[in-house]
């Protein structure tokens, strides 16, 4: 599903809730202050310290995000599979 440019904003421009679950299937969510929209169907959040999400997502790829813009009365959840990428194999396709 492509992400529209309504969706996009609300993304790039508040905290967004990223929510993992174990291979068990115990559940974990935490705040991320760092994602953006990188194309129509991808984001891009960067790991600070995601000991328990970046072992969830290693573990089970299915993802979801929960972003509102409060203000707007706007909220949007997307659905998806994490892709990981160690440092330095990632690179931004605008240079």
């Amino acid at each position: 599903m492509k992400i529209t440019e309504e969706v996009k904003e609300v993304i790039n421009n508040n905290i967004v809730h990223l929510a993992t679950s174990s291979k068990d299937g115990k559940p974990n969510v935490v705040p991320v202050g760092l994602c953006r929209v990188i194309s129509d169907h991808e984001l891009l959040i960067v790991d600070v310290f995601f000991k328990k999400t970046r072992k969830n997502m290693e573990e089970n790829p299915r993802v979801a995000i929960a972003v509102e813009a409060l203000e707007e009365l706007k909220a949007y959840q997307l659905k998806g599979k994490a892709k990981i990428f160690a440092q330095g194999e990632w690179t931004c396709p605008n240079g």
